[in-house]
Parts: C-alpha cells; sequence; structure tokens
C-alpha cells in the first residue's frame, strides 16, 4: 500500500523592482513550485529574496558561490522556482520591471 500526498496552492503576487514593492510568498513546508509571467509582462529577470519567515527582513538570496538567486523568463511562459530557495520559509520575486506573476505551490 502506498500514500500519496500532494497538496498545492496557486496564487498571483504582486513583483516590486524592490523587495519592499514585491509581495512576500510564505514558503515553509512547500517542496517547490512555479512561476508564470503574464503575456502582457514587462518583467524579463526576476532576483529572489529570502526570509525566514513572511514578516522578517528580506535579504538577496545567493547560490552557492555567492551569486545572486535569478530567473529570466519571457512574457506567457513559466519557469520553475529555483531549488536554491527550497530552504527559506518565506520568498520575493524582484523584477526589473513592476507587475504580478502567477505561483504554484506544491509539497
Amino acid at each position: 500500500m502506498s500514500m500519496h500526498r500532494l497538496h498545492a496552492i496557486q496564487k498571483t503576487v504582486a513583483v516590486g523592482t524592490t523587495a519592499a514593492d514585491s509581495t512576500a510568498i510564505p514558503f515553509q513546508g512547500w517542496s517547490g513550485g512555479l512561476v508564470v509571467l503574464p503575456a502582457s509582462s514587462s518583467i524579463t529577470t526576476i532576483t529572489w529574496y529570502v526570509a525566514i519567515t513572511p514578516d522578517d527582513t528580506f535579504v538577496p538570496a545567493k547560490d552557492g558561490i555567492g551569486g545572486a538567486v535569478t530567473t529570466t523568463i519571457a512574457q506567457g511562459q513559466g519557469c520553475l522556482i529555483p531549488a536554491a530557495l527550497f530552504a527559506a520559509g518565506a520568498i520575493k520575486a524582484v523584477g526589473n520591471a513592476a507587475g504580478v506573476i502567477d505561483v504554484s505551490l506544491k509539497s
């Protein structure tokens, strides 16, 4: 007998050009997810910020060698949330332009 648990949440969040202007995405308990950029969006690059909880101060996410965790994305396309963020309790997407993204999280 096998048991599978799958929980999912989808929502639209604001992406600002600073962490202060972006919506926090609670990420604790989720094992991954994806973001989808609307076809009309001006965003082409997302720089990821992390915090322990959604109420904490967000700091730039860094990869294993100290580089910023970024995602390049085209209008109307989707991409996986980077694995480097999976230990974060909350994440924010900061764009090169303001807009929105659709987020799907899964455990």
